[in-house]
């Protein structure tokens, strides 16, 4: 993904801070499908700076979302996984429909907590890696 930026300060020879504008995943038409997505919100992340932009050059930044991706994996689809896991389990054990039920809730909490450890350990790195591409 590409987005205009701006360099708020240089970190160091081939590093600068940029503040960027957040970006939602639906486009930030909000008036039009009435969400509440918050993309006015302005991000300040370290860029690799290979174009040698000074500060206040507005200039175009790619951003890498695998991280992104990794970490909605993590949060969505672990908890579904373990939710069918237990209860298949739990079934494979005999247990009564009410045994698989309680299984298959205890693994969907344990994926939730799994979630929440991963967003504990990803908080203050920046999830999408970015570099300055050209400066406008």
């Amino acid at each position: 993904m590409t987005q205009v930026a701006t360099v708020t300060r240089i970190i160091s020879p081939g590093m600068a801070e940029i503040a960027v504008k957040r970006k939602s995943a639906c486009g930030g038409d909000c008036h039009a499908c009435g969400g509440t997505c918050n993309t006015g919100k302005i991000l300040k992340v370290s860029a690799r700076n290979a174009v040698a932009a000074g500060v206040g050059d507005q200039v175009l930044v790619s951003s890498s979302t695998s991280g992104i991706l990794k970490a909605a994996f993590v949060v969505y689809l672990i908890p579904i996984i373990l939710f069918f896991v237990f209860y298949a389990a739990a079934v494979a054990l005999a247990l009564p429909e009410s045994g698989c039920v309680a299984a298959s809730l205890g693994g969907f909490a344990l994926g939730v907590l799994c979630a929440v450890l991963v967003n504990r350990s990803l908080k203050g790195r920046a999830a999408a890696n970015f570099e300055i591409i050209q400066i406008i």
